[in-house]
């Protein structure tokens, strides 16, 4: 009886498992997205902080993700400004934010929150992936007077 020989089915199974899986590892990658860093504006109120009345300010700064070839869309409208403003000026701990990481961290959570939750109702593939508040407190402006 003659030997078979075992070992070219064994190389071309393994070739073919190898050329397989790098096809399926290069098609099954995700889409690259898009990150976009957009300002939101400038928010102000009056706070009491150590017996004094200062004014904040904050600035935010948003991180877009969204699709490659779409535009991102505008978050510096009368919606969103009226929206990061509510929350902004509802906030209980105010004169908190600008030494308070948690604070800052649980008003960006609700504002980015509630702008995602306005993308998603307008259907678009864009989302707030992060938000930076900036805040910094200072003597109120003198008026005009």
């Amino acid at each position: 009886m003659a030997k078979k020989k075992a070992g070219g089915w064994g190389i071309g199974i393994v070739a073919a498992a190898l050329a397989v899986g790098a096809f399926l590892y290069l098609t099954a990658q995700p889409a690259h997205l898009h990150i976009q860093t957009v300002a939101l504006g400038s928010y102000g109120s009056a706070v009491h902080r150590n017996g004094q009345e200062l004014a904040l300010q904050i600035r935010p700064l948003a991180e877009l993700e969204g699709p490659p070839g779409e535009l991102p869309p505008s978050l510096d409208g009368p919606a969103e400004q009226e929206v990061i403003g509510n929350i902004f000026l509802r906030f209980p701990q105010l004169a908190a934010l600008p030494k308070d990481s948690a604070a800052r961290e649980r008003l960006a959570e609700q504002i980015r929150t509630q702008l995602n939750a306005q993308l998603s109702a307008q259907r678009s593939h864009w989302q707030v992936r992060s938000l930076q508040l900036r805040p910094s407190l200072g003597p109120i402006p003198g008026g005009d007077g």
